[in-house]
């Protein structure tokens, strides 16, 4: 990453950190309206029957979606470079089936190569200065014949 998108990459992450809680409570554990009306049913949608299936939560914030794909049998990961944001994650979830990560989209050395059997990236490729860079981890780390949703506003 260049030095101008790494100094844009670590702005975001301080404003993420420094609004973890207003963040957190705007989403309210399921989303706005918008999201639960409109967003959600097409991300589930899209992303199909995920029962037994690994899923990478790309940006998963306060984690709504990794819960709500957990709860419907995925194993899912959930990653956030907001270390306030996971720890909130952390405390919403009960659910064994999620594994909460702080760490960046853009290199997700972490992760292995062909893990996933499908990326979600929720309303965060639009904010990174790296998309190229997160796109091209999101396909190292998703199975082959596997499924990338992203959705932007």
């Amino acid at each position: 990453m260049s030095g101008d998108a790494g100094h844009v990459q670590d702005d975001l992450r301080r404003q993420w950190e420094e609004n973890a809680e207003f963040f957190a409570s705007l989403i309210g554990n399921r989303g706005t309206p918008h999201h639960r009306k409109i967003l959600n049913p097409c991300v589930d949608r899209l992303l199909g029957e995920l029962s037994g299936k690994k899923l990478l939560d790309a940006g998963c914030g306060e984690g709504y979606l990794s819960r709500y794909f957990a709860e419907r049998g995925a194993r899912v990961t959930g990653v956030d470079f907001s270390e306030r944001l996971i720890r909130n994650a952390e405390k919403l979830t009960s659910d064994v089936s999620v594994d909460y990560r702080v760490g960046d989209i853009c290199e997700l050395s972490a992760l292995h190569e062909q893990s996933f059997d499908a990326v979600l990236c929720n309303l965060v490729i639009l904010n990174v200065p790296c998309a190229q860079d997160a796109i091209s981890e999101f396909y190292r780390v998703l199975d082959r014949g596997g499924i990338l949703v992203m959705s932007i506003v």
